[in-house]
C-alpha cells in the first residue's frame, strides 16, 4: 500500500493537518515502516513487527512526543504522528498476532520480501479489494491536490 499510504498523507496534510506541512505528513505517513523495514533489511525480522504492534506504537509515538516538546518541535506534529500512525495500522490491516504482541505470542513469519509484496499487491490479476482502495485514494488525493491548486483567470476574446 505505498502509494496509498502517500495518498493519506497528503488527503491528511490538506484536511486536518495543514500546519504541519505536508512534507512531514508525507513521512508520518509511512510511521511504522520507516523502524520495521530497516529491521527487516538488516536484522531479518518481519516487515510489521514491533512498530506495527501497540506495544511499539506507544513506546515511539511516546518517545516521539516526548523529542517534540524537549527540542520545541511544532505542537501538532506528535497528534499529526499519532494520527498517521493508526490509519497506517489500519490500512496495513495488521493481523492481530502483530498488533496485540507480546500478547499472542511471536510474530507471524512470512517467506516473501517487502518488496515480493509489494509486487504482488499491485501486480496480481486481478486486482484484489485493497488495491482498488488504494488506487481510489491516490486518485482522490491527486483530485484533491489539482483542485487545490489557484485558477488562472479566463482570457475574454483572446486578451489578458
Amino acid at each position: 500500500m505505498v502509494f496509498g499510504h502517500l495518498a493519506a498523507g497528503s488527503l491528511g496534510q490538506q484536511c486536518l493537518f495543514r500546519r504541519a506541512g505536508l512534507p512531514f505528513c508525507l513521512i508520518a505517513a509511512f510511521g511504522p515502516d520507516w523502524i520495521d523495514k530497516p529491521l527487516k533489511l538488516f536484522f531479518d525480522l518481519p516487515g510489521h513487527g514491533i512498530a506495527h504492534s501497540l506495544c511499539g506504537t506507544a513506546l515511539f509515538l511516546g518517545a516521539f512526543a516526548w523529542a517534540c516538546r524537549r527540542f520545541s518541535l511544532p505542537a501538532c506534529w506528535p497528534f499529526a504522528a499519532a494520527f498517521f500512525w493508526a490509519l497506517h495500522l489500519l490500512c496495513d490491516m495488521v493481523k492481530p498476532a502483530v498488533l496485540l504482541w507480546p500478547a499472542l505470542g511471536s510474530f507471524p513469519v512470512y517467506a516473501h520480501t517487502t518488496a515480493e509484496a509489494a509486487w504482488s499487491f499491485y501486480a496480481a490479476r486481478p486486482l484484489s479489494t485493497m488495491a482498488w482502495c488504494d488506487l481510489a485514494l491516490v486518485a482522490l488525493a491527486v483530485a484533491a491536490r489539482l483542485a487545490a491548486l489557484p485558477r488562472r483567470p479566463a482570457m475574454a476574446h483572446g486578451r489578458p
